[in-house]
Parts: C-alpha cells; sequence; structure tokens
C-alpha cells in the first residue's frame, strides 16, 4: 500500500523505463491514487495511457485485497477491478503496460484507437473512432493530445499538423463522454486532468445531473453524476 508521496514516488522510481516519456507528475498521480481509494472505485475507463495506467491499476489491485470478495458477492457488474485503457499512440500503450507488474496487467485491457475530428449538435470537438463497450465508476480523462486528432470539419482541426493550422499547439475537445453518457450509471466519477476548456466544454454540455468541482492544486476538475439509482444492483453498487 502506498501512503504517502513520497512512498509513491519512490514506487515510480523501480519501474520498468522504456524509451524518451514524460516524467511522473506525483502532485497529480498521488491525486489520482488517494481517489480511487478514498471512493472505493472497482472499475475505470482511462483516456491516455501513462504513469496514472499504473497508478490506478496499483489502487484498483490494492481495493481489491480490501474489499474485493464482499463487493463480488454482493454486486452485479460487467467488468470488476478492471481498467480500459484507451490511446491513439501504439507506442506509448506500450510504454504503459511495460510498467505493469504481473498482477497488475491482469487488471488492464488495452485499446488503440485514432481520435478524429467530429461535431456533437453542431458544436465541434473530436472523438475516437473506438471506444469499447465498457461500464466504469470512474473515467480519467487525459487523451489524446491534440497532435493525435486526424480530419478536420470544414478546415478546423485541433492539430498544430493540419495543413490549414496557424497554431503551434491546440486546444483538446474530446466529446467522447457526451456520446457516452446515458450507459454510465449513477455514481460514476470523472476526472479531467488540466484540459479546462475540454471540462468546460462537458460541464456546459452534459444533460444528466453532474455535481462539478476544480481543484486549482493539482489542476483537475471533478465530476460526480448525481442522478438517482437505476433500479437494486446500481443501489447496492453506490452502498459498497
Amino acid at each position: 500500500m502506498l501512503t504517502n508521496k513520497h512512498n509513491l514516488s519512490t514506487w515510480l522510481q523501480t519501474l520498468p523505463t522504456k524509451g524518451e516519456v514524460y516524467p511522473p507528475e506525483i502532485d497529480d498521480l498521488w491525486s489520482l491514487y488517494s481517489f480511487v481509494k478514498k471512493n472505493r472505485i472497482v472499475s475505470i475507463l482511462e483516456f491516455g495511457s501513462g504513469w496514472s495506467t499504473c497508478v490506478l491499476a496499483q489502487a484498483l489491485y490494492e481495493n481489491y485485497q480490501d474489499f474485493g470478495d464482499s463487493y463480488l458477492k454482493a454486486n452485479r457488474n460487467p467488468n470488476p477491478f478492471k481498467i480500459l485503457s484507451l490511446d491513439a499512440s501504439e507506442y506509448f500503450t506500450q510504454v504503459a503496460k511495460a510498467r505493469l507488474s504481473d498482477e497488475l496487467i491482469e487488471l488492464v485491457d488495452f485499446e488503440v484507437s485514432t481520435p478524429r475530428m467530429s461535431s456533437i449538435n453542431g458544436i465541434i470537438c473530436h472523438f475516437f473512432d473506438n471506444v469499447p463497450n465498457f461500464s466504469p465508476d470512474l473515467i480519467y480523462l487525459d487523451g489524446p493530445d491534440c497532435d493525435q486528432v486526424t480530419g478536420d470539419v470544414s478546415g478546423f482541426s485541433v492539430s498544430p499538423n493540419h495543413p490549414n493550422s496557424k497554431v503551434t499547439f491546440g486546444t483538446p475537445i474530446s466529446g467522447d463522454l457526451l456520446r457516452l453518457e446515458y450507459f454510465l450509471q449513477p455514481g460514476t466519477k470523472v476526472i479531467v486532468d488540466g484540459r479546462g476548456a475540454n471540462a468546460e466544454f462537458l460541464n456546459s454540455n452534459f444533460t444528466r445531473s453532474w455535481k462539478y468541482e476544480y481543484w486549482s492544486k493539482v489542476d483537475q476538475h471533478f465530476f460526480s453524476l448525481t442522478s438517482d439509482p437505476w433500479g437494486t444492483w446500481n443501489k447496492t453498487h453506490l452502498e459498497r
């Protein structure tokens, strides 16, 4: 069990490395780890693999050790104690996978898909081409990067690599959660890491009942789906 940020930092330094990657942001990662533990999270959909993948997997593994048996006896969950990590890059997916121990890799399914410019209700945004059916109680949004997004809408693209672009970096506006919103169970949590414009976009366009908070210390945006429980099984899940 990781008991503090120093513990977390020391553990990350022991993990295998592969290629050139961004260094871990310890405050952000400690916030993620603590959130999963405090909220007794049992399934995670991650947009953008990285250091977060191993930290989320470690926290989820500890949750399974702490209350997994009792949860599984009392609940009907389609993907308990699992992570779906969705990324635009096969390379960075492999980097994230290489950090996972044998016990953690069993918890994580990886998916590589192309993010593409599109629109929803006339508003320009981008979507992954393929998002597998998965039922999370936590969604962590930290990808894709703008330079991974392909295509355009009326010539507009968030990618600085697009022929029409006049900017050196873009503004990510992922719309995937809006298309998934009505498949999310009441009680689902969302963490948007940085990406203030994307968080505002979601907060303005979600149509169900969500509570929103911003934690400036770690530059993370938190959403919680506060709709009434769907039924007995969802209520039991919320009471875990």
